[in-house]
């Protein structure tokens, strides 16, 4: 897509719709309002020219591979009222370097930062996340930290009671686990 430049959306927009925004590829600077709940599947998929973003608060819900591609996306922040990230909605997010998960999320789908190859550091929070079964890989939020090839400390926090299957399935360079006196 050949679009550059700073867009706003308006206020009491609620939602993003799937794909608006997909395969962005010049740089592109993208202001939310506070109305926004929803950003839905492949909103930003494989928009290589999205560098950062800014969440509004008011945030509920990212889609499938929502943010999947954008491999220039460098930092990202969930706001507090976030409660679901779906299925890959991050992966090959290689610029990403941490990422801090709340305690208010409790879904994270399958396979949410795999591919993430310079994330070096999470802070997982998520209370009581990934209790739903999913049919496809049993446990909800498998698979959420795969292939992360430089990802060296996971901090658990107080909050979280379980550990997604698989959680850092081929991560080798994982160096530092910090648990909680609440995991199972």
């Amino acid at each position: 897509t050949s679009i550059s430049g700073n867009y706003t959306i308006y206020d009491h927009v609620q939602l993003i719709a799937g794909a608006a925004f997909e395969g962005c590829n010049n740089p592109v600077n993208i202001t939310m309002p506070n109305s926004i709940k929803l950003i839905d599947d492949k909103v930003f998929y494989n928009s290589t020219g999205l560098e950062s973003i800014t969440l509004p608060d008011s945030l509920e819900y990212i889609g499938k591979s929502a943010f999947e591609g954008c491999t220039n996306l460098d930092s990202i922040s969930f706001p507090s009222k976030l409660h679901s990230i779906d299925d890959y909605a991050f992966k090959n997010c290689s610029s990403l370097t941490s990422v801090y998960l709340h305690h208010n999320i409790k879904w994270l789908g399958v396979g949410v930062f795999n591919y993430c190859n310079n994330l070096a550091t999470v802070y997982y929070n998520c209370k009581n996340a990934n209790n739903i079964k999913d049919p496809r890989f049993g446990l909800s939020g498998s698979y959420p930290f795969r292939n992360c090839e430089n990802l060296t400390t996971v901090i658990f926090g107080d909050s979280v009671s379980k550990v997604p299957n698989y959680a850092f399935s081929r991560v080798y360079s994982l160096e530092n686990i910090i648990f909680s006196n609440s995991i199972d």
